[in-house]
């Protein structure tokens, strides 16, 4: 590491192709040129293949596996994790750390703090404070999120409804400790080569000109509400949608579940399963350019976020949206203009905003046209990684 340069590290609980670490990259390189960028993360949760994406990708970021670091909580791990980082951090001389998802946030604040580490920065790109667990244990979270808060220097949200709901509504820092920085996009990734990617795309899945591509992007976790994409899905094939196919793309934790959901569904509505071949698994797929420019409409079903990258990245790629208002959501597109904002769990409103989009391609193409147009002036990955810059600078002026 140079040694006239500021050391900041990231803190990542895994490394996936989701909307965190797909961001926290593009973020980091673009600072190198200013400081000495590492990233570090938890390697039990993250896929070989990911892992070599990064590694390609991005090959001037020096990125560090963390043995003990994982998406589950256990208190023997956990300070191991801790003692790990705490270590690295200290031998390395970093005066930035900036952690990113909820376990990376714990375990690398409280690393951070043992090891004197000037400036401690917190990313919400989402959180747990509901819809994920019962009662109890959201309230612990919250309750251990207001003690990290005591020990983190800044936090950074994405949206002005995230930091409403940091700063007033669950009250974790206070507003004077927060800071807004929306999510960038490197656009030439998706805009470069358009026809190209699409046509990828489509004849990977062998999607013929006349069908029309929806897609859902993201981990496979309850929080995403797949089961209500099926829902709507088997809906509309039920009124007769047979030139659409359906596409979830990524893998999680409930990727069995959802396919079991699907079959039995399948079953139950039509006695057969004649109509698995409309629904497509991709998995993780790394080369996301090709996905958004070959999907038609992208959607989002979830029950909380932060701000979705996937719908920030499809319109910047011109394609229109429909999302439930969870979290920020509503605060990355122009409802009525670019997509439609779903009241959360309301199938009846969401399929048909949806069905507007399906039968007029005049308005998909007007939805994707003010997509580009906001899309490319609100998420900036030069105007994120010049405010990230610009605010390291001012903390450490502190």
């Amino acid at each position: 590491m140079s040694s006239s340069k500021i050391s900041v590290v990231a803190i990542l609980n895994r490394l996936d192709i989701g909307g965190t670490a797909m961001n926290t990259f593009p973020l980091m390189n673009g600072l190198i040129e200013n400081f000495n960028v590492s990233i570090l993360y938890g390697d039990r949760d993250s896929d070989a293949s990911v892992i070599s994406y990064y590694q390609v990708n991005y090959p001037h970021v020096n990125i560090v596996p963390i043995k003990y670091l994982n998406k589950s909580y256990n208190i023997f791990h956990d300070l191991l994790a801790i003692l790990i980082v705490r270590n690295w951090l200290k031998k390395n001389n970093i005066q930035i750390v900036h952690t990113h998802g909820s376990k990376a946030g714990f375990v690398g604040r409280i690393a951070a703090y043992f090891s004197k580490s000037k400036i401690k920065i917190h990313t919400y790109h989402g959180h747990f404070f509901h819809s994920y667990f019962g009662k109890i244990k959201t309230r612990l979270f919250i309750l251990l999120e207001r003690g990290l808060g005591k020990i983190t220097t800044s936090v950074i949200c994405l949206s002005n409804s995230q930091q409403n709901e940091i700063c007033n509504v669950y009250k974790i820092v206070s507003a004077k400790k927060s800071n807004i920085i929306p999510l960038g996009i490197e656009t030439t990734t998706f805009l470069n080569d358009k026809e190209s990617k699409r046509k990828i795309f489509r004849q990977k899945y062998k999607l013929t000109i006349n069908q029309i591509a929806i897609g859902i992007i993201g981990r496979i976790a309850p929080i995403k509400n797949h089961h209500l994409f099926i829902d709507i899905a088997i809906s509309l094939l039920k009124k007769n949608y047979s030139h659409v196919i359906f596409f979830i793309v990524g893998d999680g934790e409930l990727s069995n579940t959802i396919k079991k959901y699907l079959t039995t569904q399948l079953k139950f509505h039509f006695g057969n399963t004649n109509y698995i071949n409309h629904f497509v698994f991709t998995s993780w797929y790394t080369e996301i350019a090709e996905v958004h420019n070959g999907l038609d409409i992208v959607v989002l079903t979830s029950l909380n976020e932060g701000t979705p990258l996937s719908i920030i990245e499809a319109q910047v790629t011109g394609k229109p949206v429909v999302v439930t208002n969870a979290g920020g959501t509503s605060e990355t597109l122009l409802n009525n203009k670019s997509g439609f904002v779903i009241e959360i769990g309301n199938q009846k409103m969401f399929e048909r905003d949806l069905c507007k989009l399906i039968d007029d391609e005049n308005l998909r193409h007007q939805f994707g046209e003010k997509a580009i147009e906001f899309a490319g002036k609100q998420f900036s990955l030069l105007k994120q990684i010049e405010e990230t810059k610009s605010y390291y600078n001012k903390l450490l002026a502190v």
